[in-house]
């Protein structure tokens, strides 16, 4: 299935924070049939996804938030507006987009056995409706905290003795304002508040260097979600090392009705994040 069907069949369900749920059946039904993929139901509304893989497969996480901003000011178990133009994609986007693609690298990527792929869904990613919203979410939030997602996927896989040597993140950056354009986030420890190693610097810019090689066009920033909290969760003992990243297309308007996502830059996205993980997983060495 192209990435583009996935990403509007992920952003017609309403699911707002504390209400992820409600894609869980979009999405288990789609990965349940492809070979060789398991899934779990991470406490309390995450996926873990994860392929079969050789003893000595190069294991990396692609991650995305499963949950919308509620936009409408009430609830609704209604499919939600979305269209597509000849340029763009339309609708509640954020983090349609990021669902969709890893959903479709999953596909692409499930029978390579050289790569042992986490496909990481998280709850709770959108702090808006806690800060603004919170009678929109589920007893008012209770019990909820952003990032508390990844949080909580970040220790299913720590419970498991599984450190993925890099993790990738998708989720739209409202940095092009309007423009076309892919950023890539990488210096989570600017934001997150852990303190480095170099081991960790080097291997992150090499992970960027890469990218860059890739698709030259690529802009550096950094911003906030996911990437942030697995970036921290996975370095803050210092030990392991591993780079957080996000590859991010262009989005316009971000928390507002209605977002526009450019096709190109979905399907580049695709391209690139393949090509990463296919060449990255080839010269595995590099991160050990």
């Amino acid at each position: 299935m192209s990435v583009l069907d996935l990403i509007r069949r992920c952003a017609e369900v309403p699911s707002f924070s504390s209400y992820e749920e409600r894609l869980h059946p979009v999405i288990l039904d789609f990965a349940k049939k492809l070979p060789g993929v398991r899934c779990a139901k991470v406490a309390a509304r995450n996926l873990a996804i994860w392929t079969r893989a050789a003893p000595d497969a190069f294991p990396v996480a692609i991650t995305a938030h499963l949950d919308k901003i509620n936009h409408l000011g009430r609830d609704s178990t209604g499919k939600l507006p979305f269209r597509r133009s000849d340029d763009e994609l339309i609708g509640q986007l954020d983090d349609a987009v990021g669902v969709g693609l890893c959903l479709r690298l999953l596909e692409r990527l499930c029978k390579r056995s050289e790569i042992a792929l986490y496909v990481l869904l998280s709850e709770m990613e959108e702090g808006h409706g806690l800060s603004r919203t919170p009678r929109l979410l589920r007893a008012g939030g209770k019990g909820l905290h952003h990032g508390i997602g990844a949080e909580r996927l970040s220790a299913w896989l720590k419970a498991r003795a599984v450190v993925p040597k890099l993790l990738l993140t998708f989720d739209p950056t409202p940095l092009f304002r309007g423009e076309r354009g892919i950023a890539v986030y990488s210096e989570h420890w600017r934001l997150n508040g852990i303190a480095p190693t170099p081991e960790l610097v080097e291997r992150t810019e090499l992970a960027v260097r890469m990218l860059e090689e890739l698709h030259p066009a690529l802009v550096r920033r950094n911003n906030g979600n996911d990437y942030l909290v697995y970036g921290r969760e996975f370095n803050a003992d210092g030990k392991s090392h591993v780079p957080s990243l996000a590859i991010e297309p262009a989005i316009f308007p971000c928390h507002a009705m209605p977002e526009r996502v450019f096709i190109r830059d979905i399907l580049d996205v695709e391209h690139l994040a393949f090509a990463f993980l296919t060449r990255l997983a080839g010269m595995r060495r590099w991160l050990v």
